[in-house]
């Protein structure tokens, strides 16, 4: 009889097409492989497409290819095409490369330590993956309503139907569920909480990044927008390199502004966050 369902689920097989699927989560050596490999795949799209580029450049050429796949080498080759002109009007703009290397990075951290500790195969995978979605789904409830208070913009982080931004939130309220549920199993398999000396600094270091974020204390652009409620402008605290405005009842778009040292400090401080949070719930064995 085994000790957990984890424990089952080690032994478990699933096979389909002749292969044994289960390895997919308990093989977590595999798995973290693999991961590195997306890392570095996203990595090499951040360098060469620059410091604020997003996933949607990729997926404007993803269209093309699929629309006109023999015209795709000699439009990324000509600096005027279309091609071209689409892709880099979405720089900046959306998801950023930095964010699968940076949660790619944490998640590998967190498992080989996890391991470390006794936390292995199937349990390693699930727990990893739900800390992990926990974590994203906590900096974007802060995030969002920092932003929405500071700028005037309480649809990122309102609950209301017709908001396309809800769908975003229910995600968010479920991936941190996965993550209360993650701690739950390890603290019934016997583990515990531990704030090391380090955790403590870490947790002061993200405090102080987020201050200095929202209290930027170097110059920037503040942007005006035209609504269907007359000029929008953005607040004088919190700034961004992307905001999200409401033009109307349905209609939300963003505007992207270029500043490569605010760019640095949103990751930074995002990729801290990100680490002390997993470190936080890099938990250790009750004695």
């Amino acid at each position: 009889m085994s000790k957990t369902l984890f424990d089952d689920i080690d032994k478990m097989e699933l096979r389909f097409a002749g292969r044994d699927w289960m390895p997919i989560v308990s093989d977590v050596a595999l798995l973290r492989k693999r991961i590195l490999i997306l890392v570095v795949i996203c990595a090499g799209f951040w360098v060469l497409l620059g410091f604020d580029s997003t996933w949607e450049m990729i997926f404007v050429v993803e269209k093309a290819i699929f629309d006109s796949p023999f015209s795709v080498i000699p439009d990324l080759l000509n600096p005027n095409s279309q091609l071209r002109i689409d892709m880099w009007s979405l720089y900046g703009i959306g998801d950023h490369w930095s964010m699968p290397v940076m949660y790619g990075l944490t998640a590998i951290w967190l498992s080989l330590r996890m391991e470390k500790r006794g936390i292995v195969k199937s349990l390693n995978f699930f727990t990893t993956a739900g800390i992990m979605m926990m974590v994203g789904g906590v900096f974007e409830f802060i995030w969002n309503r920092f932003y929405g208070v500071i700028h005037g913009q309480p649809f990122v982080y309102t609950f209301e139907l017709g908001n396309k931004q809800t769908l975003n939130l229910i995600v968010f309220a479920f991936m941190i569920l996965l993550g209360v549920f993650s701690i739950m199993v390890l603290w019934n398999n016997g583990y515990r909480f531990d704030l090391r000396r380090y955790k403590k600094r870490l947790i002061f270091l993200t405090f102080m990044l987020w201050v200095i974020w929202i209290y930027y204390p170097f110059s920037f652009t503040r942007i005006t927008v035209e609504t269907q409620w007359g000029p929008w402008v953005s607040g004088s605290l919190f700034p961004q390199t992307f905001y999200a405005v409401k033009i109307s009842d349905v209609v939300a778009k963003g505007f992207f502004v270029e500043n490569n040292w605010l760019h640095l400090l949103n990751v930074a401080c995002k990729w801290v966050f990100t680490f002390t949070s997993a470190s936080i719930c890099l938990m250790v064995k009750k004695k």
